[in-house]
């Protein structure tokens, strides 16, 4: 609280090196997640009895095809540089 540009930075950082999201997308639907939680304004809840659905729902409006080319690059980095896909769970 109080740095919003050290925040921003480090929560850009965060996500994009975790599945290669864009900050300002993920940041404007965490908030409405959280003032409208498990309601129809929440864009992160899904009406489902099964959790697949949900995993799904998630994937297809915050996954791209930009997201899984830098996620596979990054995977083809790290196993290049290290010879191992056993580095990756690190």
């Amino acid at each position: 609280p109080g740095r919003k540009r050290l925040n921003n930075f480090i929560g850009s950082a965060a996500l994009f090196l975790y599945g290669a999201f864009l900050w300002e997308k993920m940041h404007d639907n965490h908030h409405a997640h959280h003032r409208a939680p498990a309601t129809a304004d929440d864009p992160d809840y899904e009406v489902s009895e099964r959790p697949l659905n949900w995993l799904g729902a998630f994937f297809v409006r915050y996954y791209s095809w930009r997201n899984l080319l830098l996620t596979y690059l990054h995977v083809g980095i790290v196993y290049v540089i290290s010879g191992s896909f056993a580095d990756l769970m690190v």
